[in-house]
């Protein structure tokens, strides 16, 4: 017990396995417990699945087409992937802009303010605003995801770029780098690894929001079948939904820190 406690405790790789299982472990029986007492009292709930039903609710969504042919669980993956992947790639350009603003004492007086403004503006309050601006197409739900979450990006690739070592940028200057080579040659590799970190820990954010949006208005997508189903009560469905997403969301971030350990392996090294 104390050593579960301790400071200098060094797991081994098998450890941190079998740690990471009990809490999964109780997740799952507290699932199967409450599944077992409702459907003792009511054979036909609908709330919490049988593991059985589960199975089925998986059959149904990522193998039976619909009355378009289509297969809900793959055509709504892919719309969705497309919306975070766009979304994805709008928001990463914040990194520039905080990176400028941190390097260029100018651009930080223009910008500073307005972006830590527009970080407090809770982006789904601005559904009546961009749906007027923007449509209910795709650029409503990317454009959702940008305003909360593009200022954050820019924030912390400010302060990063901020807290870059004067020395070196001081010795990158002495051997003749100019402005631009100093910001998008020297600071901007080394704040990368950080940059890709806070990437990755958007990806719910990200994530959150277009669903959000293909909840609202949509015809395709994971946020806009939950949204389908639970009209009709079909909890089998929105678990699934729900632990695809999950599962989806967390190989891709560990897919982001295996490159991050790889490309940058002094990153997070004592």
């Amino acid at each position: 017990m104390f050593g579960f406690f301790s400071t200098s405790a060094q797991p081994s790789r098998v450890t941190r396995t079998l740690l990471g299982i009990p809490l999964f472990a109780l997740l799952f029986a507290l699932y199967l417990g409450m599944s077992y007492v409702r459907h003792q009292d009511n054979p036909d709930d609908k709330i919490f699945p049988t593991v059985t039903q589960l199975v089925q609710g998986v059959e149904k969504v990522a193998t039976e087409p619909d009355r378009m042919g289509k297969i809900w669980l793959w055509s709504d993956l892919e719309a969705t992937s497309k919306r975070f992947g766009m979304s994805l790639a709008l928001v990463s350009t914040g990194i520039v802009l905080g990176l400028m603003m941190g390097l260029f004492p100018m651009v930080e007086a223009f910008s500073l303010n307005f972006i830590i403004v527009l970080n407090e503006i809770v982006a789904l309050s601005l559904l009546p605003l961009l749906m007027v601006l923007l449509g209910i197409e795709e650029g409503f739900r990317v454009g959702l995801v940008v305003i909360g979450v593009f200022p954050s990006i820019v924030l912390g690739a400010y302060l990063e770029a901020k807290a870059y070592p004067e020395e070196l940028k001081t010795k990158a200057k002495t051997i003749g780098a100019s402005d631009w080579a100093l910001a998008f040659r020297v600071v901007l590799p080394g704040i990368m690894p950080k940059m890709l970190d806070l990437l990755r820990l958007n990806f719910k954010s990200i994530a959150s929001l277009v669903i959000a949006g293909e909840m609202i208005v949509a015809s395709e997508g994971l946020g806009f079948r939950i949204n389908f189903v639970r009209h009709s009560m079909e909890m089998d469905v929105v678990i699934v939904y729900v632990a695809i997403i999950t599962v989806v969301l967390f190989l891709a971030e560990v897919l982001v820190t295996c490159y991050i350990n790889w490309r940058y392996p002094w990153f997070n090294k004592a």
